[in-house]
Protein backbone atom coordinates (compact mmCIF):
# COMPACT_ATOMS: atom_id res chain seq x y z
CA UNK A 1 0.00 0.00 0.00
CA UNK A 2 2.87 2.26 0.87
CA UNK A 3 3.94 1.99 -2.77
CA UNK A 4 1.07 3.05 -3.94
CA UNK A 5 0.76 5.80 -1.92
CA UNK A 6 4.18 7.16 -2.41
CA UNK A 7 3.61 6.02 -6.48
CA UNK A 8 0.86 8.49 -6.00
CA UNK A 9 2.65 10.90 -4.26
CA UNK A 10 5.08 10.77 -6.90
CA UNK A 11 2.83 11.24 -10.16
CA UNK A 12 1.02 14.48 -8.25
CA UNK A 13 4.51 15.62 -7.64
CA UNK A 14 5.43 15.91 -11.05
CA UNK A 15 2.33 16.83 -12.16
CA UNK A 16 2.14 19.88 -9.74
CA UNK A 17 5.70 20.39 -11.13
CA UNK A 18 4.23 19.72 -14.81
CA UNK A 19 1.61 22.66 -14.03
CA UNK A 20 4.16 25.26 -12.35
CA UNK A 21 6.64 24.58 -15.39
CA UNK A 22 3.17 25.53 -17.99
CA UNK A 23 2.20 28.63 -15.41
CA UNK A 24 5.70 29.64 -15.84
CA UNK A 25 5.97 28.95 -19.89
CA UNK A 26 2.33 30.78 -19.66
CA UNK A 27 3.74 33.95 -17.90
CA UNK A 28 7.04 33.90 -19.74
CA UNK A 29 5.11 33.99 -23.21
CA UNK A 30 2.40 36.53 -22.35
CA UNK A 31 5.31 38.81 -21.02
CA UNK A 32 6.98 37.94 -24.40
CA UNK A 33 3.57 38.90 -26.07
CA UNK A 34 3.67 42.35 -24.40
CA UNK A 35 6.89 42.70 -25.21
CA UNK A 36 6.20 42.04 -28.86
CA UNK A 37 3.02 43.90 -29.34
CA UNK A 38 4.48 47.40 -27.60
CA UNK A 39 7.20 47.04 -30.40
CA UNK A 40 4.64 46.68 -32.96
CA UNK A 41 2.83 49.34 -31.81
CA UNK A 42 6.03 51.49 -31.83
CA UNK A 43 6.99 50.56 -34.92
CA UNK A 44 3.61 51.06 -36.53
CA UNK A 45 3.75 54.71 -34.61
CA UNK A 46 6.82 55.58 -36.37
CA UNK A 47 5.74 54.65 -39.59
CA UNK A 48 2.52 56.54 -39.13
CA UNK A 49 4.62 59.71 -38.11
CA UNK A 50 6.92 59.56 -40.81
CA UNK A 51 4.02 58.84 -43.13
CA UNK A 52 2.00 62.16 -41.94
CA UNK A 53 5.45 64.16 -42.05
CA UNK A 54 5.68 62.91 -46.24
CA UNK A 55 2.01 63.63 -46.41
CA UNK A 56 2.50 66.93 -44.66
CA UNK A 57 5.76 67.69 -46.70
CA UNK A 58 3.75 66.55 -49.65
CA UNK A 59 0.53 68.76 -49.15
CA UNK A 60 2.60 71.93 -48.40
CA UNK A 61 4.52 71.83 -51.60
CA UNK A 62 0.94 71.91 -53.38
CA UNK A 63 0.03 74.69 -51.16
CA UNK A 64 2.99 76.50 -51.55
CA UNK A 65 2.40 76.01 -55.45
CA UNK A 66 -1.20 77.02 -55.52
CA UNK A 67 -0.43 80.39 -54.05
CA UNK A 68 2.30 80.99 -55.78
CA UNK A 69 -0.17 80.26 -58.65
CA UNK A 70 -3.15 82.24 -57.34
CA UNK A 71 -0.87 85.28 -56.54
CA UNK A 72 0.16 85.21 -60.31
CA UNK A 73 -3.14 84.95 -61.68
CA UNK A 74 -3.90 87.90 -59.23
CA UNK A 75 -1.00 89.98 -59.84
CA UNK A 76 -2.01 89.62 -63.67
CA UNK A 77 -5.52 90.34 -63.57
CA UNK A 78 -4.47 93.87 -61.17
CA UNK A 79 -2.24 94.43 -64.38
CA UNK A 80 -5.30 94.61 -66.93
CA UNK A 81 -7.21 96.41 -64.40
CA UNK A 82 -4.75 99.12 -63.89
CA UNK A 83 -4.05 98.90 -67.63
CA UNK A 84 -7.53 99.08 -68.17
CA UNK A 85 -8.19 102.25 -66.30
CA UNK A 86 -5.11 103.71 -67.94
CA UNK A 87 -6.51 103.33 -71.16
CA UNK A 88 -10.10 104.66 -70.43
CA UNK A 89 -10.11 106.69 -66.62
CA UNK A 90 -10.02 109.95 -68.88
CA UNK A 91 -12.98 108.56 -71.08
CA UNK A 92 -15.12 107.52 -67.98
CA UNK A 93 -14.24 110.97 -66.25
CA UNK A 94 -15.33 112.87 -69.38
CA UNK A 95 -18.55 110.83 -69.63
CA UNK A 96 -19.25 111.05 -66.48
CA UNK A 97 -18.84 114.84 -66.08
CA UNK A 98 -20.73 115.00 -69.36
CA UNK A 99 -23.84 113.34 -67.42
CA UNK A 100 -23.71 115.41 -64.86
CA UNK A 101 -23.94 118.50 -66.69
CA UNK A 102 -26.65 117.01 -68.63
CA UNK A 103 -28.70 116.34 -65.62
CA UNK A 104 -28.22 119.64 -64.03
CA UNK A 105 -28.79 121.29 -67.31
CA UNK A 106 -31.70 119.23 -67.34
CA UNK A 107 -33.09 119.93 -64.04
CA UNK A 108 -32.17 123.48 -64.37
CA UNK A 109 -34.21 124.03 -67.12
CA UNK A 110 -36.70 121.47 -65.91
CA UNK A 111 -37.72 123.54 -62.68
CA UNK A 112 -37.24 127.27 -63.69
Amino acid sequence: MNTVVNKLLDVDRRARQLLDDAKQYYDKTIEELDKEKEQIREKYAEKAAQHVADVRQTESAHVEDSVNRLGADTAEKISRLEQVYEESHQKWEDELFRRCVEKASGQVSGGA
